[in-house]
């Protein structure tokens, strides 16, 4: 399952891509346009990533369903 979405205030932008996978992994990727991502205020004009890119990233086959110890 994938869900996608933009949430704009004002100026500030923050996207969201999060994807449950069958095995259960969860992978969230958020990206906005300011430092805080909950409180804004905005710092440029656009987050870093498109919604293609965010969406692209959570989707990816190289997440793996666990940390591997270095």
């Amino acid at each position: 399952m994938q869900i996608a979405y933009e949430d704009t205030d004002g100026t500030f932008v923050r996207r969201t891509a999060d994807v449950l996978r069958e095995d259960g992994t969860r992978i969230v990727i958020i990206v906005s346009s300011g430092t805080d991502s909950k409180h804004g205020p905005a710092q440029v004009n656009t987050p870093p990533l498109t919604m293609e890119q965010v969406t692209e990233i959570a989707a990816s086959t190289k997440w793996q369903p666990w940390i591997a110890r270095g």
